[in-house]
């Protein structure tokens, strides 16, 4: 008896025959840069990480290059598929898989290219309300966690400030989305 891969499948697909187990049907709650970990378009070459269950066996797997220097296009049980062509696979787990999209990668005719929203909830603007003693600097090493901070307090600023880096008690100034610290 044969059972089916989990296939993570970006267009069509067809199922891989592989050794019995128990599989789950592979949901996808994401598709990011491999890099960056933010949402958007594909490009062909690009690293794509996936997260979501059943995406791969329990134990990871790591990609081993073979011995010309190529990369599998399966991983234990999982395979990626982008319109019908087999990904070389860097990553696979139950709740991740990581691959490269195949470098002739185009949408295909009848399908708009394919692209994941960003479903990470907006967080709510920040403010900081000046007190007698601060500076651009001091306010940027506490809400932001580096002096690096300034400039983007200047820039996020710009009307509040009207072109100066002067600062004054009670002005009230917005700060950056996300702490300079874990933006870098």
């Amino acid at each position: 008896m044969m059972a089916i891969a989990r296939i993570i499948a970006i267009g069509l697909c067809a199922p891989l025959p592989v050794e019995p187990q128990t599989t789950l049907t592979p949901v996808i709650a994401s598709m990011v840069s491999g890099a960056s970990f933010q949402a958007g378009p594909i490009a062909p070459g690009e690293v794509v990480t996936f997260f979501g269950i059943g995406l791969g066996s329990a134990a990871p797997v790591s990609f081993k290059p073979d011995g010309t220097g190529h990369i599998s296009r399966t991983l234990g049980s999982t395979r990626v598929l982008f319109n019908e062509n087999a990904a070389p696979l860097l990553y696979a787990s139950s709740t991740r898989a990581t691959a490269i999209a195949p470098v002739d990668l185009v949408p295909p005719p009848s399908q708009p290219p394919v692209t994941v929203a960003d479903t990470t909830p907006a967080k709510p603007e920040s403010f900081y309300v000046v007190k007698p003693g601060d500076s651009l600097t001091k306010i940027a090493v506490e809400q932001l966690g580096s002096p690096a901070g300034v400039p983007a307090l200047l820039d996020l600023n710009k009307e509040t400030l009207k072109g100066t880096d002067k600062i004054r008690p009670n002005m009230k100034l917005r700060l950056p989305a996300k702490p300079l610290a874990a933006a870098m």
